[in-house]
Order: structure tokens, then C-alpha cells, then sequence
């Protein structure tokens, strides 16, 4: 599946955090790295007359930053990049967010990796900028590496819809790929089922009502297993299950940390019922408060106009 990989880089340690397992997953799965740089520009004013009676301001290429970037990137390839791994570089002049994501799409790239923030020159790319922009509008899967580490657990996040079960495949073929542990998590809201409702049903058939509560606090953990039996028929490994009940991020959060998970795999829009795990409400928030790497997914546009 991860046959072109991008690889963001502007020139600092920060962005750089993301070549370790760039590399490693290019070598494992036989991908192409393509390394690129945005060129920044600089602000000109001019005047149209001497007197100054009319300013234009405009942006132009910086003079030294497409060459100084092609250098680099050229002593990335030539000093870290295995023999093993086949890579290009490449320098395109404009606003950094965009630039990545028209290459993406221009480049047919299976997966994107990059750090959570970098330098170009005194601007950072944060969480908020760069990294979340790439993020909400890639065409392909994004790993987001918070550190340098070797990604050997694994947290595949699912809310029992089709939108949210898009992190499975890229989320499989990556721990496929890494040699990964995996983790099927999936949070039940608590909420209580109507006693009126559960005494009707007893009504119609005794015991009835007994068993469709208990169908309800265990549909999460019965979604679970049968995923994972698919799973495990493709890794050919065991894989956990984590059924939980509470709030959605929280729970999400809270695994990670207790169980050291090295990657969570998130989709930017899932659902729950009729609600929906919205890019700015779940995955936003596991994004901003996770330690660990994050694979986030973005199902096609078809799916989230629905």
C-alpha cells in the first residue's frame, strides 16, 4: 500500500525527527521516499512613483533559499538515506501547507510523514499551521511523529461506523509493516436504556429486556472481536481489544498513556450514534494531548458530505 512516501523537510532537527522512520518503513515496505522543501518567498514593497504616491507589495522567491534547500536535501539523501531506499528530492517555491498538499496529490503519495512542528526561518510549523492544515485536507494517510522511536505498539481508535473503520487498512498495513502490536479500541458513551422501554419488552417475551441490556453494554466489545478476528487473518499475530465506557478522548488518551502505545491510528471524522468524532472535537484533541506518534486518516470527501 505505502509504495511513494513524502517526507516534509525544512532544514531543521525538529522536521528531521521524522527521517528514522521514514526510512525504516521505506526500506520494509519497498517505497520511494520523496524529501521535499518549500522555498520561501520574501515581501517587496515598491513604489510607482518617486515621490511614493502609490505601494505595491508583493511576494518574490528568496534568492538563496531554493538553491541553499536543494543542498540540503541533497546531504540528507547522500549522509542518512539507506542504500536499501530508492529517493528524490525536490524544492517547490510557495506557502508551505499547500506546497505539501499539491505535491501529495500531484506525486500520487500513499502516506505523508512529518514531524509535529519545524523551523523556516523564524516561523514554526505547530500544531494550528502547517502540520494540522496538512492534516485536515491530505488525500492520503498522515503519520505524525511526535519523537524518534521505534513504533512497536500499536492503538487502532474505531467508533463501529464505516467512516471510522477507513483508519484500518493504512493502520494494518503500517503495523504489518513495523512488525507492530495492535489494539483495537472503541469508546461507549455511558447512558442508561429506558426503564420503561426494558419492562415493554419483558412484557412481550420474559427475560427479554434482561438480554437486550445486555446486548447493549456489550455491542462495543462484540464489534470489537469480530474485528479483530479479521485483523488477526491479515497479521497473522494476536490483536488486543480495549472496550471502554466514558468520555471519548479521555478514554483514548488514557490508554495510551497507561499502555505505552507507540502510534494511535485515528480517522479526522468518525461516528458515535448520531453524533459525529469531528476533526476539532476527538481527533483534535488526542492529537494535541497524545505523546505518541498519530496515524490520522481522512476518508474520501463522498463520506464526510454525507
Amino acid at each position: 500500500m505505502f509504495k511513494k512516501i513524502l517526507v516534509p523537510l525544512d532544514g531543521s532537527e525538529l522536521a528531521e525527527q521524522a527521517l528514522a522512520n521514514a526510512f525504516y518503513l521505506a526500506k520494509q515496505a519497498n517505497a520511494e521516499l520523496l524529501l521535499l522543501s518549500v522555498a520561501h518567498t520574501q515581501m517587496v514593497v515598491a513604489t510607482a512613483t518617486p515621490g511614493g504616491a502609490a505601494v505595491e507589495v508583493f511576494e518574490r522567491p528568496h534568492p538563496h533559499s531554493q538553491s541553499a534547500l536543494s543542498t540540503y536535501l541533497h546531504s540528507v539523501r547522500q549522509e542518512y538515506v539507506p542504500n536499501e531506499v530508492t529517493a528524490r528530492i525536490k524544492v517547490v517555491e510557495g506557502e508551505a501547507a499547500g506546497v505539501i498538499l499539491d505535491t501529495a496529490v500531484d506525486e500520487e503519495a500513499d502516506l505523508i510523514i512529518m514531524s509535529t512542528h519545524g523551523r523556516s526561518g523564524v516561523s514554526r510549523w505547530v500544531m494550528g499551521s502547517v502540520t494540522e492544515r496538512v492534516l485536515r485536507q491530505a488525500p492520503c494517510p498522515v503519520l505524525v511523529i511526535r519523537k524518534p522511536t521505534q513504533l512497536n505498539k500499536m492503538l487502532i481508535t474505531l467508533d463501529g461506523s464505516p467512516i471510522s473503520e477507513y483508519a484500518l487498512t493504512p493502520g494494518v498495513e503500517l503495523a504489518k509493516q513495523l512488525g507492530s502490536k495492535v489494539t483495537l479500541l472503541s469508546v461507549e458513551t455511558a447512558r442508561d436504556l429506558d426503564p420503561g422501554y426494558v419492562s415493554m419488552l419483558d412484557e412481550l417475551e420474559p427475560g427479554l429486556g434482561d438480554v437486550t441490556v445486555g446486548d447493549y453494554y456489550h455491542r462495543t466489545e462484540n464489534y470489537l472481536v469480530e474485528t479483530a478476528k479479521n485483523v488477526q487473518a491479515i497479521l497473522d499475530d494476536e490483536v488486543n481489544i480495549a472496550p471502554k465506557i466514558g468520555q471519548v478522548a479521555g478514554s483514548i488518551l488514557d490508554h495510551i498513556e497507561r499502555n505505552d502505545i507507540d502510534v494511535a491510528v485515528l480517522t479526522t471524522h468518525g461516528r458515535t450514534g448520531l453524533r459525529r468524532w469531528l476533526y476539532g472535537s476527538v481527533t483534535e484533541k488526542v492529537l494535541r494531548s497524545a505523546q505518541c506518534a498519530l496515524l490520522v486518516v481522512r476518508p474520501p470527501l463522498s463520506e464526510l458530505n454525507e
